[in-house]
């Protein structure tokens, strides 16, 4: 099996787990039952498409353009997109390119990149796509605040919140490497000046990473 089908799987597994773990709770709030049902109905295949249209317009005119700032003959080694919360109303992550990374590796679950790296000339916070999957959870915030009182627990801690954020996570984690999965087979990155051994990643800001897609001989 080689390393992207593994991301695939995991991905795949970790849904499933946060779904059933949900579904079969039974001091859930009720609340993110209903979340979870507008996941269920979130439309995924316009979001790949708007994904992949916003992949191709940022590697041309961003991510391999020297007019904005960029190296061309720069060899990067990842490009990690960061987000703020998955509770942010415009949920969004931007692109950084990867340079001289001490702990690479050919990760396929979640991880730690660690700090010993830097970023590649001009390619630091530019523009890396919407993450619109996250949307329906902007309203725990301000629902928390409305329907518990003083002495509820935080709402990272209410029974059904994590499985409720994984569950979400990993449905857009799953369509987002299918993405560059394609693109990949498609030669869509070629244009790209990465190393022999590259990786595609993606986390929440001050957590741990997950791999979105590796480029190697083997894969």
């Amino acid at each position: 099996m080689s390393a992207n089908d593994k991301i695939a799987r995991y991905f795949a597994s970790e849904l499933n787990e946060a779904k059933q773990q949900l579904k079969t709770s039974t001091s859930a709030n009720p609340f993110f039952l209903e979340l979870l049902d507008k996941l269920e109905l979130f439309d995924f295949q316009t979001f790949k498409k708007n994904v992949r249209k916003t992949i191709e317009h940022n590697l041309t005119n961003y991510w391999t353009n020297p007019a904005e700032g960029i190296d061309p003959k720069e060899t990067i080694s990842a490009i990690l997109f960061e987000y703020n919360s998955p509770l942010d109303k415009e949920p969004y992550a931007h692109a950084y390119g990867i340079i001289d990374w001490e702990d690479f590796g050919e990760y396929t679950e979640m991880f730690d990149m660690g700090f010993d790296y830097d970023f590649a000339e001009g390619f630091e916070a530019t523009l890396g796509f919407d993450l619109d999957f996250f949307s329906p959870l902007a309203v725990l915030p301000e629902w928390y605040d409305e329907n518990t009182d003083e002495y509820a627990p935080y709402l990272q801690n209410m029974e059904g919140y994590q499985a409720l954020l994984n569950a979400y996570l990993f449905s857009g984690l799953l369509c987002l490497h299918e993405v560059f999965k394609l693109m990949l087979e498609q030669g869509c990155f070629n244009k790209l000046n990465t190393a022999e051994r590259f990786i595609f990643i993606i986390g929440e800001h001050d957590s741990d990473q997950y791999p979105l897609l590796i480029l190697t001989p083997e894969n």
